[in-house]
C-alpha cells in the first residue's frame, strides 16, 4: 500500500547548549493522499515521561491548515531547554508526525548534542503515594523522593502548603543536602486531631515545593481525604405538653404549644437538620419553624415545633403521641444519636373536667335541696314553727306537728340519710281545712295501738283523729271541749279507749275512743286552777295522770277513781309568767316523772311511794338540774321507754341526752350531759344538714326519745322550722362510763 504522506527532517543532527540560543530544526510533510488533510508534530527524548508538563521545545504551526493533495507543510521546531534537566551529551529525539483525517503517522529521529548548560537547573519530585486517607486522630506518613539532575552539589529546602501547619508536630519544612544527579527520600509526619471538629471530613489537596539556588522551585500535588467521624444529637424539650397549659378564664380558646427541638453537630462533616412528623395525629396541626437549620462542625442549633388540636367540649383529656425524627444531610459512617423522640400531647377538653364535676356535684345538689329528698325544703317541709314531734312505737316512723297548720310523717331513715327519701305524706296539708279553721296544730301523737291513728290538738280547741290507711282528704273524727279553748296536750291510754285532751283553760278532759261513735263522749273531765301545759298517764295501769302548767304547778289526778287531786311540791315556785312546759314518764317504769320549765330546770321525781301511799307525796325530794349554763326555758324532755335516759330542749337551741342510774337519778358521770346538738358547732354526725342548712340558734319546741336495737334516736323540733333527728348507741354511752357498777340499758 503506498503511504499517504512523506517526511524528512532537516538538519539530522542538532547541538543545544541550555540557557543559550534555541537551536532550530525543520520538518517537511507532504500530502501523498486523495484529499485534504492536516498534520500535527510531536518530539520525545527517552528519559522525559518523570517530568511531564516539562516545555523544552516550540512547534509552528501548532497544527497545520488542511492541504491539497501533493502539497507540502513544513513545520519549524525550536529546541528552549534541556529536554532533561542537567544532562550533557549524545541524545536521540524521536518526530512522529501524524493526520487524524489520513489515520496515520510517520516517524524520523535526530541527534541531540547537549553541552554543558549555563543557565538553572530545577529539582526534580516525586511522590510514592499521590493519595492518603486518614480517620480524626489518626497519624501518617507523607514520603517525597527529592533529585538533583544537575552536575553540582546543591541544598534544597522542601516544604508542605495546603494542610493546616498545626498537623505537622516536626514542621511542614525539611532541608536536604543533594550531590550532583543525587537523590534523597524525606517524610512529613502528619497527625490529623482527634476531635472531629478540628479536623472537618474531606479531600485536602496539598503541594510539595522543593527550591535551591540553582533554579526554580518545583512543584508537585498529592490528595489528603479526612474520612467521617463523630456523632450528630437529636433532643426535644419538654417530652409533654397540655392544651392549654395552665388554666385560663377564655377556657374556651385553644392557644399553640412548642416544643424546642435541638440539633448538635459533634462530627467533621457539616449539616442541615429538620424534623419530621411520622403519621402525625389527626384533629392535630403541627407546623416546624424554620424549615431546617445549618450546622457547623460543632455547632448546635434549635428549631420549634408549634402544635394545634381540636378540643371537644366535654369529657376527658385526650392524650397524642408525636414521632418527631431527625433527618441530617450527611450521616454516612458518622453515629446518629435519638433520630426519633416520642412525645406527648394531652388535649383537654374545652369545659374542664373538674368543672364539669363541679357543676355536676352543684346541680346534684341543688336538685337535692329542691327534691323530697332534702328535709329542708320548704316546698316539702314545715314552714311554721315545729310545735310537736313523736317516733311511732318501732321508731322507723316520726310525726311532726307545726304553726303552719301542717301535719307530717317521715322516715326516720330518711331524717337520717341524705339519700334516704324523708318525707312519707303531709298529714294535714296547707289549706285544706275551711277558712275558719286554719289554726296553729299545737300538739300530734300516735294512738299507741298499731299507730295506725294520729291525734291533733289545734289552737282553736278543735281535736282531729287521723287515719294513716287513707288518703287524708278528710280526718277520721273532729270534737272539741269548747270552741276558742286551744288543745295544749293529747295523751291517749296504753290500750288507746281513752284521748286526754289538756287545754289553755285549765281542763283536762277524758275522751272515749271507739270507733263506731259518731261522737266524741267525754268520759271524765276536770277543772284545774292553772293554764295545762302538759300531762302524761302514771302507775300501772295508767291510773294516774300527772298535770303541769302554769305558776309551776303539778299535780296527780286519779282519773279512774273519785280521789282527791294530789299536788306535788314543786322545788322551784312559780309566778303566772313560770310554767312546767312539759313532763314524760318511762312506759316500763312508769313510776318515774320529768319535768321541764321555763326557769331552766329539768326534774326529775321517782313517784312509786307516792302512787302507793299519797301522804309521801309531800315529802318526795325530786333531783333538778339546769338543762345548760344559759338559764333559758326548757320547752321539752322525753324519756326512754325503759328509763334509762332523759332528752332535752330549750330556748337555747341544744337538744341534750342525760343518762339515767337504774334506780330513776342522774348518771353522776354525766353530771353535764351529752350535747347532741348545738347551733353554733358543726358535726359530722350529721354533715349534711351542717353544711346545706346552716345551725339554728331557734329554740327547740319538742323532744321525743326511743331507744331501738341499741340505737339512741332523739327527735327534735325547733322554730326554724325543721325536723331533726340525731342518734348515738348504747354501747358508746356505756363505754364512756368508768365505775365498776352496771349501767342502766342493755349495751
Amino acid at each position: 500500500m503506498e503511504k499517504q504522506l512523506a517526511t524528512q527532517v532537516l538538519p539530522k543532527q542538532l547541538a543545544f547548549t541550555p540557557g543559550g540560543p534555541p537551536s532550530a530544526f525543520a520538518v517537511e510533510v507532504v500530502n501523498h493522499s486523495d484529499r485534504y488533510a492536516s498534520f500535527q508534530l510531536e518530539v520525545s527524548a527517552a528519559g522525559t515521561n518523570h517530568l511531564a508538563g516539562h516545555k523544552w521545545y516550540h512547534v509552528s504551526p501548532d497544527i497545520s491548515s488542511k492541504n491539497p493533495p501533493g502539497d507540502t507543510t513544513q513545520f519549524q521546531i525550536e529546541i528552549t531547554d534541556s529536554p532533561v534537566p542537567g544532562f550533557v551529551g549524545l541524545m536521540s529525539l524521536a518526530v512522529r508526525v501524524f493526520s487524524i483525517e489520513l489515520q496515520e503517522e510517520e516517524r524520523e529521529s535526530l541527534k541531540l548534542t547537549l553541552a554543558q548548560g549555563t543557565g538553572a537547573v530545577p529539582l526534580g519530585l516525586n511522590l510514592p503515594v499521590e493519595d492518603f486517607d486518614a480517620d480524626p486522630g489518626e497519624e501518617i506518613q507523607i514520603p517525597v523522593w527529592v533529585n538533583n539532575p544537575s552536575q553540582l552539589k546543591t541544598t534544597a529546602t522542601v516544604s508542605l502548603q495546603g494542610i493546616d501547619a498545626s498537623w505537622f508536630p516536626e514542621g511542614n519544612e525539611q532541608t536536604v543536602k543533594l550531590a550532583p544527579g543525587g537523590r534523597v527520600q524525606t517524610t512529613f509526619n502528619c497527625k490529623v486531631p482527634a476531635d472531629p471538629v478540628q479536623a472537618p471530613s474531606h479531600g485536602y489537596r496539598f503541594q510539595v515545593e522543593a527550591s535551591h539556588a540553582y533554579g526554580p522551585p518545583t512543584q508537585i500535588e498529592g490528595h489528603l481525604k479526612i474520612d467521617p467521624l463523630g456523632f450528630v444529637a437529636f433532643q426535644a424539650q419538654p417530652e409533654e405538653h397540655c392544651i392549654p397549659e395552665q388554666f385560663q378564664l377564655k377556657f374556651w380558646q385553644s392557644p399553640p404549644v412548642i416544643y424546642e427541638l435541638q440539633f448538635k453537630n459533634n462530627s467533621n462533616l457539616y449539616q442541615h437538620a429538620k424534623a419530621e412528623i411520622v403519621d402525625p395525629p389527626s384533629h392535630c396541626t403541627f407546623e416546624v419553624m424554620p424549615d431546617n437549620i445549618k450546622l457547623g462542625l460543632g455547632d448546635s442549633g434549635k428549631l420549634s415545633l408549634i402544635a394545634e388540636a381540636d378540643r371537644h367540649w366535654l369529657g376527658f383529656s385526650k392524650q397524642h403521641t408525636l414521632h418527631v425524627e431527625a433527618v441530617w444531610s450527611n450521616v454516612e459512617r458518622i453515629d446518629s444519636r435519638d433520630e426519633t423522640h416520642v412525645l406527648l400531647l394531652k388535649v383537654k377538653p374545652r369545659i374542664p373536667l373538674w368543672l364539669v364535676i363541679l357543676m355536676a356535684l352543684v346541680g346534684g345538689v341543688w336538685l337535692w335541696w329542691i327534691s323530697p329528698f332534702n328535709q329542708y325544703n320548704r316546698n316539702y317541709g314545715h314552714r311554721g314553727a315545729v310545735t310537736s314531734v313523736a317516733f311511732n312505737g318501732i321508731a322507723d316512723q316520726a310525726v311532726s306537728s307545726s304553726n303552719d297548720t301542717t301535719a307530717i310523717r317521715w322516715s326516720v331513715q330518711g331524717l337520717s340519710a341524705w339519700w334516704a327519701f324523708p318525707y312519707l305524706e303531709n298529714i294535714i296539708q296547707r289549706g285544706q281545712q275551711l277558712a275558719q279553721q286554719q289554726k296553729a296544730i299545737r300538739v300530734i301523737t300516735y294512738r299507741p295501738v298499731n299507730n295506725d291513728l294520729v291525734a291533733v290538738g289545734l289552737e282553736n280547741g278543735q281535736i282531729q283523729l287521723w287515719d294513716l290507711n287513707t288518703d287524708h282528704t278528710d280526718p277520721l273524727q273532729t270534737f272539741s271541749y269548747e270552741k276558742a279553748d286551744r288543745v295544749l296536750d293529747v295523751e291517749f291510754s296504753q290500750d288507746s279507749r281513752y284521748l286526754f285532751s289538756s287545754h289553755g283553760s285549765g281542763t283536762i278532759v277524758a275522751w272515749a275512743t271507739q270507733r263506731t261513735a259518731q261522737q266524741r263522749k267525754i268520759f271524765k273531765e276536770q277543772k284545774m286552777p292553772f293554764a295545762i301545759y302538759d300531762s302524761v298517764l302514771l302507775g300501772n295501769p295508767d291510773q294516774w295522770l300527772a298535770i303541769a302548767g302554769q305558776q309551776n304547778q303539778l299535780v296527780l289526778w286519779n282519773w279512774q277513781s273519785k280521789q282527791a287531786l294530789e299536788p306535788l311540791i314543786y322545788p322551784e315556785s312559780g309566778t303566772n309568767r313560770d310554767y312546767i312546759q312539759s313532763i314524760d314518764t318511762a312506759r316500763d317504769t312508769p313510776t318515774l316523772l320529768t319535768t321541764a320549765d321555763t326557769q331552766g330546770n329539768i326534774t326529775l321525781w321517782n313517784l312509786a311511794p307516792c302512787l302507793q301511799d299519797s301522804t309521801t307525796c309531800k315529802t318526795l325530794k325530786p333531783e333538778i338540774w339546769s338543762h345548760s349554763e344559759a338559764i333559758q326555758p326548757v320547752r321539752s324532755v322525753s324519756m326512754s321507754d325503759d328509763g334509762c335516759y332523759l332528752a332535752s330542749g330549750g330556748d337555747d337551741g341544744r337538744v341534750m341526752l342525760w343518762p339515767l342510774l337504774p334506780n330513776g337519778q342522774r348518771d353522776p358521770e354525766f353530771r353535764e350531759g351529752i350535747e347532741l346538738y348545738e347551733p353554733s358547732t358543726v358535726s359530722m354526725a350529721n354533715f349534711f344538714q351542717n353544711i346545706l342548712h346552716p345551725r339554728s340558734s331557734d329554740r327547740i319546741n319538742s323532744v321525743d326519745l326511743k331507744v331501738i336495737g341499741g340505737k339512741i334516736l332523739v327527735l327534735s323540733g325547733s322554730d326554724d322550722t325543721q325536723v331533726r333527728l340525731f342518734s348515738t348507741t348504747v354501747k358508746d354511752v356505756q363505754a364512756r362510763i368508768q365505775r365498776q357498777t352496771l349501767p342502766c340499758g342493755k349495751p
